[in-house]
């Protein structure tokens, strides 16, 4: 276990497991949060059985608010790049967002792989029953901490794309430290240095 103190002082503790002597992340858990990585196999039976995907780590599934689809689809995307680079997948899961005093999952978040330039971009998504209540903000710091670790690969920043209108999504990055650096593909490109 390694203790952390992240955003805002909140603790941040990183679980470890030796697998077949490969040392491997189980979670990640704030103050009231655990985040949860899905395995390649969990990320595969979330595009079809979301809830059993979650019960697999111990999680009450909350439906989407958009629509299964769009998540569905996002699933097959960060799996094709799980399959494409396996020694990287925690920097290509999706981590499940769950509430420690219920068990609920409130959302997800995860990284896009590994950019050249040793950059990460970073997505996230909270269910609508779940925001305002700083838990994405929280639980991105969580995970910046973990990527601050360079256990697992050498990360030197994290980048973010937002909707100039989403001012929730711009606060969550705004008080993990991003900064808006401009522009890219008409949204707003933030970076963390890590």
């Amino acid at each position: 276990m390694m203790n952390l103190t992240g955003v805002g002082g909140v603790q941040t503790a990183i679980g470890y497991k030796n697998i077949g002597g490969e040392v491997v992340v189980l979670e990640i858990t704030t103050r009231r949060l655990r985040l949860a990585p899905f395995t390649p196999e969990q990320m595969k039976r979330a595009v079809t059985d979301p809830s059993g995907a979650a019960a697999e780590i111990g999680a009450k599934f909350t439906e989407y608010d958009k629509g299964g689809a769009d998540m569905r689809l996002i699933y097959e995307r960060r799996l094709e790049l799980i399959l494409k680079r396996p020694e990287q997948w925690l920097f290509s899961t999706m981590w499940q967002i769950v509430l420690l005093s219920t068990g609920e999952l409130a959302g997800e978040l995860g990284f896009k792989g590994i950019l050249p330039g040793a950059e990460t971009e970073v997505g996230y998504s909270v269910r609508n029953a779940f925001s305002g209540r700083g838990l994405m903000t929280e639980a991105l710091g969580g995970l910046l901490e973990f990527a601050g670790t360079r256990q697992y690969a050498y990360i030197d920043r994290v980048s973010a794309l937002t909707q100039p209108y989403n001012k929730a999504s711009m606060r969550v990055l705004e008080k993990n430290g991003f900064v808006n650096e401009g522009r890219r593909f008409a949204l707003l490109y933030w970076v963390r240095k890590i």
